[in-house]
C-alpha cells in the first residue's frame, strides 16, 4: 500500500558515519515494511482545537490582516557575517589554533574550542498536521504529529537505537516535543528544552494555507519564498533573527555535556544550525532543504570548527511502497 507524504524531495543517502580512529560508527538505517495509510487523519481533539481558535487558519489570520496587521516597510536587520569569524574573533578570546583559523575566514562555533570532538544529529521532527494541509507553521503551536508524523518518529528511533546519546536538546513546540519523546524514549536523562530552536516567528501569516497567502497576500508571501533573508513582518526579520539565534543555540549544544548530542527542531532551524555551522548568510536559507524525520550530522573539532558530514538522511523511512 503506497503512502504519499506529500510532495517533498525523497534523498537517499549512505547513511554511515565515520568516528575520528575511521572505524564505522553507524546511523543504522532500518525499513521495516510500508507506513499505514493512516497520515491523513486529525485528532478529534486537533480539530476541536481549530475551532475553538477560530476556523480555518485563512479565516483566522485574513482576520488579522484586516484588522492593521499588516507586512511593516522597515529595513530587515544588517547583514549577516559567518560565526565567530575574522575580526570579530581576532579582536577577543579564544585559541591561538582558533585566531589562526580565524584569519584563514573559517567558521568556528566556540571560539576557546572544546576539551573533545563532538557529534550532532540534527533532526527534523515528524509530519504534523498543518505540514499535511499546507499551511504556514511558524511558532505557532497549534498542531501537532500526525499518524505518519508519529510512525516516521518511531522509525527514527529504531534507527538510532545503536547510537550511543548523551544528551538530546529539543524545541519545545509539541510537534518537535513529541518527536523528541518518542526518539528519546528509555534514553537516560531528561528532554533538553532550549527556546533557542523554536520555530522562526512569521508574524500574520501563521495558521494560513500556503495557497490562501499566495492569492491574498502575494507581495508578502512572495518576498517569503522568493527572498526570506530580507523577509519583514510585524517589524521583524524573521530569518536574520533565526540565524542569530541557531548561534546562540550552537554555543549552549556545544558547552554542554557529552560527546554525542541529538538535536529535534523545525525545518527553518536546522536550516540556520548548518547555514550558521558552514558559515552561509541568511541568503542561503533555501538552498537547504530537510524532509519530515531527516537526520543531518555535524561534526565539531576540538578547535571549534564545523563539518557536515551528513544531510537529510532519511534511508530509516524509505521502504517498498512509501513515496516520500
Amino acid at each position: 500500500m503506497a503512502l504519499h507524504c506529500g510532495a517533498m524531495r525523497s534523498t537517499t543517502l549512505a547513511s554511515i558515519t565515520r568516528r575520528s580512529d575511521g572505524q564505522a560508527a553507524g546511523f543504522t538505517a532500518t525499513c521495516r515494511g510500508a507506513l499505514p495509510r493512516r497520515g491523513g487523519q486529525r485528532t478529534a481533539a486537533s480539530r476541536t482545537a481549530a475551532s475553538r481558535n477560530g476556523g480555518s487558519g485563512g479565516e483566522r489570520v485574513a482576520h488579522q490582516a484586516a484588522n492593521g496587521n499588516s507586512a511593516a516597510t522597515q529595513e530587515p536587520a544588517a547583514p549577516f557575517s559567518p560565526y565567530y569569524s575574522g575580526s570579530a574573533l581576532l579582536d577577543g578570546g579564544g585559541s591561538s589554533k582558533a585566531k589562526k583559523l580565524a584569519r584563514s575566514g573559517r567558521t568556528l562555533l566556540v571560539p576557546e574550542g572544546l576539551p573533545r570532538e563532538k557529534r550532532v544529529f540534527l533532526v527534523r521532527h515528524g509530519m504534523s498536521e498543518w505540514n499535511l494541509e499546507g499551511r504556514i507553521q511558524g511558532d505557532t503551536n497549534e498542531s501537532d504529529l500526525t499518524d505518519v508524523g508519529i510512525e516516521q518518529a518511531h522509525r527514527l528511533r529504531e534507527a538510532m537505537a545503536n547510537q550511543i546519546i548523551d544528551a538530546c536538546y529539543c524545541s519545545p513546540l509539541t510537534r518537535a516535543r513529541h518527536t523528541g519523546e518518542i526518539v528519546w524514549r528509555d534514553r537516560e536523562g531528561p528532554l533538553i528544552f532550549v527556546d533557542n530552536l523554536r520555530e522562526a516567528n512569521l508574524g500574520w501569516i501563521q495558521g494560513m494555507e500556503n495557497k490562501y497567502a499566495k492569492e491574498h497576500h502575494n507581495e508578502v508571501y512572495s518576498t517569503w519564498r522568493d527572498d526570506p533573508a530580507n523577509f519583514v513582518i510585524d517589524g521583524r526579520a524573521p530569518i536574520q533573527e533565526l540565524w542569530g539565534r541557531a548561534g546562540e543555540a550552537w554555543e549552549e549544544i556545544l558547552r554542554g555535556p557529552g560527546d554525542t548530542v541529538l538535536v529535534v527542531a523545525h525545518k527553518s532551524v536546522l536550516r540556520a544550525l548548518i547555514g550558521v555551522s558552514l558559515g552561509l548568510p541568511p541568503t542561503g536559507f533555501r538552498a537547504i532543504d530537510i524532509n519530515n524525520g531527516g537526520v543531518s550530522i555535524v561534526r565539531v573539532a576540538t578547535t571549534g570548527e564545523p563539518m557536515l558530514t551528513g544531510m537529510n538522511i532519511n534511508a530509516h523511512m524509505v521502504a517498498d511502497g512509501v513515496v516520500y
